[in-house]
C-alpha cells in the first residue's frame, strides 16, 4: 500500500476509539510513533501531504521570522511550538538558532522553563568560527529529514513500525 494515497490502520488500540490523522510527512520515525502512543487511536490514517520545505533556506528564513516577531515582543520563543510550525524537529530549529546567532543576527539570552528561550536583537557581527560546522550539522539533519520524508512516502506499513488490522483499506 503507498501511503500517499491514505493508508487506513484499524483496530490498532480496543481501549480507545479516537482516530489519528497524520497529514503531513513527519520529520522522523520517532515522532511517528510518539504520536501513535500518545493518541493511541483505534484508527489511523496517514495522508502524507508534502506541506514543508526542509531547505536550510526555507528554514533558517522562517526561523530568523519567528525570532523577528518575537523581538517586537516580549523577546521570548518556544522551541517545540516553533518546530511544530516548521513541520521539523527540535534539534533542527535549536541548530538554527545557534547558527542564526553565530551570524551575529539573534543573541540566545537565556534558556526559561523547559524549552522557552529568552532573545535580544544580535550584534550584526560575525563570531570568528562564521558557524560553518552548524550550518554542516543543520544541513545534515534536514537531509536526513528528507530522507525519512522520502522512505514514508513509499513504505509499507509494517516498514514504518506501524500494525496493519486485517479489516484495513485505502
Amino acid at each position: 500500500m503507498a501511503l500517499g494515497t491514505g493508508g487506513r490502520i484499524a483496530g490498532l488500540s480496543d481501549t480507545n476509539s479516537s482516530t489519528l490523522v497524520v497529514w503531513s510527512t513527519p520529520p522522523t520515525p520517532e515522532l511517528l510513533q510518539w504520536m501513535q502512543d500518545t493518541v493511541q487511536p483505534s484508527e489511523i490514517v496517514l495522508c502524507g501531504q508534502n506541506t514543508t520545505d526542509d531547505t536550510i533556506q526555507h528554514v533558517l528564513r522562517q526561523v530568523a521570522g519567528m525570532c523577528k516577531y518575537a523581538l517586537e515582543g516580549d523577546g521570548i520563543i518556544t522551541i517545540s511550538k516553533m518546530s511544530a510550525r516548521l513541520g521539523t524537529t527540535e534539534v533542527v530549529v535549536r541548530r538554527s538558532l545557534l547558527l542564526l546567532e553565530s551570524q551575529g543576527l539573534i543573541l540566545l539570552e537565556q534558556w526559561d522553563d523547559g524549552d522557552r528561550l529568552s532573545l535580544q536583537p544580535g550584534t550584526r557581527e560575525t563570531r570568528q568560527d562564521d558557524g560553518s560546522l552548524l550550518r554542516a550539522e543543520l544541513e545534515e539533519e534536514l537531509a536526513e529529514i528528507r530522507a525519512y520524508r522520502r522512505f514514508f512516502l513509499r513504505s509499507e506499513l509494517k516498514a514504518l513500525g506501524l500494525q496493519e488490522s486485517a479489516t484495513a483499506s485505502e
